[in-house]
């Protein structure tokens, strides 16, 4: 007897519409769901746009940095070239300084050159002069 109680009061309690899942009574089918499945639900529902929020923002770094990279990887290439640059115009300079260095050590030699024989001449023409003044004499 008490079973038959037990199981009727429970299927009263079953069928009792407070106890339902979906109370609807009105057109928006309005459905009632415990109060930790809400928060839970809401809960993860506000997780999920954070989520979509952090990932557009890191996309968007994402894209940025990318871009730096290339920017900084042009920038590194357009350096190379001016330091290959620098080092041909600093060969070229120290081919010039080279060939100058040359002409100088030649320059130098003709001076002393025209220098001695300035001198021989000098000694030739004071000899001549003396020899004419010897001989006039």
């Amino acid at each position: 007897m008490k079973k038959i109680l037990t199981v009727s009061l429970l299927c009263l309690i079953t069928n009792f519409q407070g106890f339902s899942q979906t109370v609807s009574t009105n057109k928006n089918q309005d459905c009632v769901v415990p109060c930790e499945t809400l928060r839970k639900a809401l809960i993860m529902k506000e997780d999920k746009q954070l989520l979509e929020k952090k990932f557009e923002i890191v996309k968007d770094s994402v894209k940025i940095l990318s871009e730096v990279i290339s920017f900084q990887g042009k920038l590194v290439t357009n350096k190379d070239q001016e330091i290959s640059l620098y080092k041909k115009n600093q060969e070229a300079q120290v081919n010039i300084i080279s060939e100058k260095d040359k002409q100088i050590s030649e320059y130098k030699k003709i001076v002393r050159k025209q220098k001695i024989y300035k001198f021989i001449g000098f000694g030739t023409g004071t000899l001549g002069l003396a020899a004419v003044v010897l001989i006039l004499l």
